[in-house]
């Protein structure tokens, strides 16, 4: 057996491994996971949702409104026709990510560490901060998992391995590369302006030094790699392109994804860029505050990455810029889960650790007394440490009522509000949530919704009223058979010539459900939604 397949099995065991381990890890630390009983999370059911009505025939944006990229319901729809009432379908997408992310993270490591493990080793300390419980990926009972923020930090991932790689080649054929290099970076650009457009700025800091001094320095390489990195940026985003031309839904498209995420981005009566430099003010108090010792790790590592490989500048300007610039993409709405794609960086934290533990000479007394005990006792120990640290330690998702192990008997929600519809008669299987984020009832009960407006985004009336008024509309003209609300309707006098506006919204709501729908059923609301009740109506 000659050594490039010795080293070609080893790779694929390095691999297997690492799925193993990042499925084993997602199996505690996502509600997606079967440990679960729900994901209640109101983020990941809108998704859900709207996966499935793309799977069905409802085209993203023009008959269902939310506002992320049309790949992240791709991906949903995907996870939708392996399980169309429950997220394991979407378990196993958000573990091949998590795969990609430590696989790529692994593949990084290994350019600066010559030891298969302890490069292993290395890149299994990421998910760390990535799967954190503290108000990142899970809060409480809130989050827990299939963010796009997840997705996104596999492509980031891989993309700063391709960077790196362009500099780690040998200098003779350092540019032999760079073509296919900057073709897989463009499908990553493409991929992340169709999940969340904001994360483009991490690919500006990453690519500019470099396109400059390509530009100066060698004006061939630089034309020849910045037209293949578009061919790649194309080849990702033409086939959402061919789509939404077929279902004539551009113009809704670059209302609801662009147009309306600059709206959602900042706050009323405020213009945007005091609103982003509100949200980075936000982040830097919330990643010192919040994640200190995360960005301990983190600060260090970029700081002795920088001092080590001082040499390369053009390197480290490209990693210190993307770092920087996907500082300043997450300050754009910093909800907890947008810190995920910077928990890449703690790779370079990691890294500095090993290369002082290194320097210090431990490692190699370790060695000269029993390398192979060394070796296998590292592993068992690390990825014993780094699953209770991930999981039972950090990310707590296990300690809540919602886990199959320790569940409290009760039947969710959800599914008592489904019940109720679907044994009705098949005409009579609609339902709209009203004023509220989708909280699971279209995923409980397999429905599509007939209503665009669907759910209530996180925005205010003044923010965005069509939301507001198209629901409204909706209840009056009895579109769906039942309403879910989490309040009780009253009529209230003196309204029906009023315009519904920002004060007397709830008001006009209650008016309508009034009229045109009778109460049927109160259900309490549970885990997620506990304390929460929910009041079920049904078309007059």
């Amino acid at each position: 057996m000659n050594q490039d397949t010795v080293i070609r099995k080893k790779r694929i065991y390095l691999y297997t491994f690492l799925i193993g381990y990042a499925c084993l890890l997602m199996f505690f630390c996502t509600k997606s996971s079967p440990l679960y009983i729900i994901n209640d999370w109101y983020d990941a059911n809108a998704y859900f949702t709207m996966g499935k009505g793309m799977m069905n025939g409802a085209v993203p944006y023009r008959d269902l409104f939310d506002h992320k990229g049309p790949l992240l319901y791709l991906l949903y729809g995907i996870g939708y026709l392996i399980d169309s009432t429950g997220f394991f379908g979407i378990f196993l997408i958000q573990s091949i990510f998590m795969s990609l992310t430590m696989i790529f993270c692994y593949k990084i490591a290994k350019l600066y560490i010559d030891n298969y493990f302890h490069a292993l080793i290395i890149s299994m300390l990421v998910p760390i901060m990535t799967l954190s419980g503290n108000n990142l990926y899970v809060d409480d009972a809130n989050y827990g998992g299939g963010s796009p923020d997840e997705f996104i930090i596999a492509l980031l991932t891989i993309s700063l391995y391709f960077i790196i790689k362009l500099f780690k080649d040998n200098k003779s054929n350092q540019y032999k590369h760079i073509g296919k290099y900057m073709f897989a970076i463009g499908l990553m650009i493409g991929f992340v302006f169709l999940l969340k457009f904001n994360f483009i700025l991490f690919f500006v800091g990453l690519l500019v030094p470099i396109y400059i001094y390509l530009l100066v320095k060698h004006i061939k390489v630089f034309a020849k790699s910045l037209l293949l990195l578009l061919a790649g940026v194309i080849s990702a985003v033409l086939p959402y392109i061919i789509y939404a031309l077929i279902t004539n839904s551009i113009k809704d498209f670059v209302k609801v994804y662009l147009k309306f995420n600059l709206t959602y981005s900042g706050e009323p009566d405020t213009n945007f860029l005091y609103s982003l430099a509100s949200g980075l003010k936000n982040t830097v108090d919330t990643v010192f505050y919040s994640y200190f010792i995360f960005t301990v790790i983190i600060v260090f590592g970029l700081l002795y990455f920088i001092y080590k490989y001082r040499s390369n500048l053009l390197l480290n300007m490209s990693v210190f810029f993307s770092f920087l610039l996907t500082m300043i993409a997450i300050s754009v709405k910093p909800f907890g889960y947008v810190y995920i794609p910077i928990s890449i960086y703690s790779l370079f934290g990691y890294m500095a650790i090993y290369n002082l533990v290194t320097k210090s000479g431990i490692h190699k007394s370790e060695q000269q007394k029993n390398y192979k005990f060394y070796q296998n006792t590292i592993i068992s120990v690390f990825t014993v440490f780094i699953i209770f640290i991930a999981t039972i330690g950090n990310n707590g998702l296990i300690s809540q009522h919602i886990n199959r192990v320790t569940r409290i008997n009760t039947i969710p929600f959800q599914q008592t509000i489904a019940d109720i519809i679907l044994s009705d008669t098949p005409e009579n299987h609609s339902v709209l949530e009203v004023l509220t984020l989708d909280c699971g009832v279209y995923t409980a009960s397999g429905l599509i919704p007939q209503s665009r407006y669907f759910y209530l985004p996180n925005v205010g009336y003044e923010q965005y009223p069509d939301v507001f008024l198209g629901q409204y509309n909706d209840i009056i003209n009895k579109k769906n058979t039942y309403l879910v609300c989490t309040f009780a309707a009253s009529y209230h006098e003196g309204l029906d010539d009023v315009l519904m506006d920002k004060d007397n919204y709830l008001d006009k709501f209650s008016n309508a459900i009034i009229e045109n729908y009778s109460l049927v059923n109160v259900v309490e609301g549970t885990y997620l939604q506990d304390n929460i009740k929910y009041y079920l109506y049904k078309r007059i």
